[in-house]
């Protein structure tokens, strides 16, 4: 494997699933505040926060708790977004390391429901505030005007997203009352934000596990080392399959089923807690120490990071593959 240069066709953007060379990289740490902050100033947001009270909390038992959880999960975000400038690659694509080149699909399928949900449930929010705001009745039509912005900013890519998000976040901060408002207005269905608390829930039982595997391969089985190339080679050093990491991650999904409370389904350790939903932090610690040893005996670290044929790190000099190809690539330089 080696890194091809590509050439922009009209702003569209062009990379996939593999790794972005250091040369096509740009922006700052500051860009990530309005990228998040835009994303953020958002309906779907708003149900977020409103689902504290959904779960029986006071207003400012809710507030505590969000800020609580909004620190802790974001040092776990933090922790998984340090391997994309590392890596330069897609999360997905670097939990093949754990799971393997083929056995990294399941993730990656669970990740693209989780897409799916959350795009649904965003098209339908944003296309009711659309309808208000330009006064159509059909709701089709404030569905097909989001879902097409949408789809052109997903086609052109990287830097639209950012210029989004910066113009996202000077209308989020002028609209925020009007938003909330509107919000408040348009969700506050007890249907809706119970099925949206299940379908979060759900999103929580099976990503915790995941979550926990990933990080500890790469803090403290691989400790930060990775060999690019090999993610995309069934028979190199990841295999097709890791029979340990798929295990593992079935094995913290499975153990909280006793812990589970959900409208489905409510386990016998849940009722004696008297509804108290722990499940995730059994998957974290289980997942976790199960993981960790058998890795520690089974993986196969690379001594240093391996990098594709013509890929450089700033201030090193690339580590080819050792069965990659000898082939140089005229570089792109950024724009």
């Amino acid at each position: 494997m080696h890194i091809e240069s590509t050439t922009p066709v009209a702003g569209v953007e062009t990379r996939t699933i593999d790794m972005v060379p250091e040369h096509e990289r740009h922006g700052a740490p500051r860009s990530q505040f309005t990228l998040w902050f835009g994303a953020n100033m958002q309906i779907t947001a708003v149900v977020d926060g409103a689902l504290a009270i959904v779960f029986g909390a006071e207003a400012l038992t809710a507030i505590v708790g969000l800020l609580i959880g909004n620190v802790l999960g974001g040092i776990v975000m933090a922790l998984h977004s340090a391997q994309g400038p590392r890596l330069g690659l897609p999360q997905m694509i670097s939990s093949r390391v754990q799971f393997g080149v083929r056995g990294a699909a399941l993730p990656l399928v669970l990740v693209i429901l989780m897409y799916l949900g959350f795009a649904a449930t965003g098209t339908v929010l944003s296309g009711q505030a659309i309808n208000r705001i330009f006064g159509v009745a059909a709701p089709e039509f404030g569905i097909l005007v989001f879902g097409s912005l949408t789809a052109l900013v997903a086609v052109v890519g990287y830097r639209l997203i950012h210029v989004v998000g910066r113009i996202a976040t000077v209308v989020g901060i002028l609209g925020f009352g009007y938003l909330v408002s509107m919000g408040v207005a348009l969700l506050a269905s007890a249907d809706f934000l119970n099925n949206f608390k299940n379908f979060v829930l759900l999103l929580l039982a099976v990503f915790v596990p995941w979550s926990a595997v990933n990080l500890v391969d790469y803090y403290l089985v691989s400790k930060e080392k990775v060999d690019i190339p090999a993610l995309y080679d069934c028979n190199g050093r990841y295999g097709a399959y890791n029979p340990v990491a798929l295990g593992c991650y079935v094995l913290g999904v499975v153990v909280q089923i006793p812990f589970l409370n959900q409208a489905m389904y409510k386990g016998p350790i849940a009722t004696m807690l008297g509804g108290a939903d722990v499940s995730w932090i059994v998957s974290l610690v289980v997942t976790c120490l199960v993981y960790y040893p058998l890795a520690k005996r089974t993986m196969k670290v690379p001594a240093t990071m391996i990098y594709p044929q013509g890929a450089v790190r700033p201030g090193s000099a690339p580590t080819a593959h050792p069965t990659a190809p000898v082939a140089t690539s005229e570089a792109r330089q950024p724009a």
